[in-house]
């Protein structure tokens, strides 16, 4: 069976699959650097919270489900720091692959 499907069906999957790559890539940073971030913090504590509530974030994010806000000022500066640093990173394609399967809730 041929399935056709529209330029803006396309489009739509094209950037379903790049905002999926960006929380997967996400998840993979913080995956691979977590502990550097968390050692680095001054409140230990409020790190922990903000880092497992964005991984829960991306990880809804990720998989299409649905999602509130960020809660936490310390979880969105973690997010929109993580983000920074994974569209500048050469290894993208390495943290997304990291970040596809994990699950953190």
């Amino acid at each position: 069976m041929n399935y056709i499907i529209t330029e803006s069906q396309y489009n739509k999957l094209l950037s379903e699959q790049k905002s999926s790559d960006i929380y997967s890539a996400i998840l993979g940073y913080l995956d691979q650097y977590g502990d550097n971030i968390m050692n680095s913090a001054k409140d230990k504590m409020k790190m922990l919270q903000a880092k497992k509530e964005v991984m829960v974030f991306c990880e809804k994010k990720r998989d299409g489900k649905s999602v509130g806000k960020l809660r936490l000022p310390e979880s969105t500066a973690l997010f929109n720091t993580t983000l920074k640093m994974v569209k500048n990173n050469p290894n993208i394609a390495s943290l997304v692959s990291r970040g596809k399967n994990i699950k953190h809730t």
